[in-house]
């Protein structure tokens, strides 16, 4: 995550860049200027994600400077800090859009609070924009949530959707924990459903998948793997490419995008 810092006492800026750096789950990439001019002509060239800028700076103030960001599209989200007396003004930003305000000094909990929801936003958007990239596979377009399914087979596909992460997920497992006999799952999802017990699991478990290898979170295909339930890498490229027609690997590498994130 980029964030750009703007206030004419160039310390403050620092300060606060050194309140992020210790104090964020993620690794933030930090700039700080002490004018609004200049953080301009650096936003074009940086392209930050987010905007921390002080109200009151000479020639340029800190709503001039978001007013010019927005219009340039140079950043998305914007954080004011303000002085007791500029509430008025903190006021006037939060009508233009901006997400918060902060009063000096600055409470580096609420600070680092606020970026690390400001960068699961981001994150969230970024991730619904991969997932529209992405084609829709056969497999997938299965309706698990029929209301003509009997109240049983519901019971059946909800404990697996609810359990499909756990490698030991089995027609035994299921069996024990629903008090079904497994010659009775099977003969139910065969009479109401196009699927076999083990497809609908890989339904869940792929469904999840291409959700976490499109994430910026950058996971590796291996931690997909064990994340959705697969006991080995092997076996979840082996259903990956059973099922979708592809490997793990070549769909993000297809629909994954540009966007890269530091964690």
């Amino acid at each position: 995550m980029k964030i750009l810092i703007v206030d004419d006492e160039i310390n403050i800026a620092r300060g606060i860049k050194a309140m992020l750096q210790a104090g964020v789950s993620f690794e933030p990439v930090v700039r700080c200027t002490a004018s609004g001019e200049e953080a301009l002509a650096i936003a074009r060239e940086f392209r930050p994600d987010l905007l921390i800028t002080d109200i009151r700076m000479p020639r340029m103030n800190g709503l001039e400077l978001i007013d010019a960001m927005k219009e340039a599209g140079l950043c998305g989200e914007f954080l004011i800090l303000s002085g007791y007396e500029d509430f008025a003004y903190a006021q006037e930003a939060i009508r233009k859009g901006v997400a918060d305000y902060l009063t000096k000094p600055v409470e580096r909990e609420y600070l680092c609070a606020f970026c690390e929801k400001c960068c699961e936003r981001m994150q969230k958007r970024a991730l619904e924009q991969n997932v529209q990239k992405a084609p829709e596979f056969p497999f997938l377009s299965w309706e698990p949530e029929k209301e003509d399914y009997p109240a049983s087979l519901r019971n059946i596909i909800g404990y697996i959707e609810q359990n499909y992460a756990k490698q030991e997920l089995s027609g035994a497992s299921i069996s024990e924990a629903l008090f079904f006999h497994p010659s009775y799952i099977s003969q139910l999802i065969g009479k109401y459903t196009d699927r076999s017990l083990n497809g609908i699991i890989h339904y869940f478990r792929l469904k999840k998948a291409l959700e976490l290898l499109l994430s910026p979170k950058n996971y590796r295909v291996c931690e997909v793997s064990g994340m959705v339930g697969y006991k080995s890498e092997r076996q979840f490229y082996k259903a990956f490419q059973k099922y979708l027609g592809c490997t793990p690997t070549g769909f993000r590498k297809e629909y994954g995008g540009n966007i890269q994130w530091s964690e």
